[in-house]
């Protein structure tokens, strides 16, 4: 297995990064390498983001990069330039398949980035879950090229969640979408349906197992309890359904190479 995605395994955690100062960027980033974290997700929601993200790249290297809160087709252009690995998106006061929206999903998918989507019910202040069905991520099949993962399995829409991916399936068989979509096991979901949700995927007769991809929600202030929890709960989903030990490589690790480098 790749030695990064060796350690997203054992940890199982993405630090989310807010920076004010970009002169902290690099002493931070080499602390997660140090820590045996070599990854991290910065936010746009400051102005020293793009900065952040250019000073990591040249003199922290080993670290694997994604960006947060992308709200422009500039800001695109800009985490692209400054060296960013992947995006991370909620969409919060808007539809996937807006107008807007979709001219900053065609603008990743240019540049041949993926995304990960939150997906499912959104805890927060707002009536914010309807932004966040499966069904509403139909519209980026129609986007050339575009890589794209649903988190959480869309709990509590899971069984939504693989329809979409079949409609994907048979589109892509039919050589009517180049886009490819995955799906993020990301918790969210709890443990019983968790279980059967692993069950569906491996029986349902779609090829969902060469598109899944592991994950935990943790962010900076991870708890290591809560990840070896996580993967002992998938343990014993994949036990449950039977999955082998490709099947298992696939999940854990080659998978995401081929989300995050096509």
């Amino acid at each position: 297995m790749h030695p990064v995605l060796e350690e997203l395994r054992k940890i199982g955690v993405i630090p989310v990064i807010k920076i004010d100062d970009a002169e902290k960027a690099v002493p931070l980033a080499k602390a997660l390498i140090a820590g045996s974290l070599p990854c991290a997700e910065v936010t746009f929601r400051t102005a020293q983001g793009e900065e952040a993200i250019r000073r990591i790249k040249k003199e922290a290297p080993g670290i694997l990069l994604g960006a947060g809160t992308v709200l422009t087709v500039e800001q695109v252009d800009k985490a692209v330039t400054a060296g960013i690995a992947g995006f991370k998106v909620i969409c919060n006061r808007h539809f996937p398949g807006d107008d807007r929206p979709m001219q900053i999903w065609e603008r990743i998918a240019k540049a041949g980035k993926p995304i990960l989507f939150h997906s499912g019910i959104l805890y927060g202040s707002g009536p914010w879950s309807q932004y966040n069905r499966p069904v509403g991520f139909e519209p980026l099949f129609e986007i050339p090229h575009l890589r794209f993962a649903l988190a959480h399995v869309s709990w509590p829409w899971c069984d939504e969640n693989l329809a979409v991916y079949g409609y994907w399936q048979s589109r892509r068989e039919h050589n009517t979408t180049s886009a490819e979509m995955f799906i993020d096991t990301t918790p969210g979901t709890p443990h019983i349906y968790r279980r059967e949700v692993f069950k569906k995927i491996y029986t349902i007769g779609y090829d969902i197992e060469n598109n899944l991809i592991f994950g935990t929600d943790c962010n900076s202030n991870y708890s290591s309890d809560y990840t070896k929890e996580i993967l002992a709960m998938d343990k014993d989903a994949l036990d449950n359904a039977g999955a082998n030990a490709e099947q298992r490589e696939k999940y854990y690790g080659k998978n995401f190479l081929r989300f995050l480098n096509g």
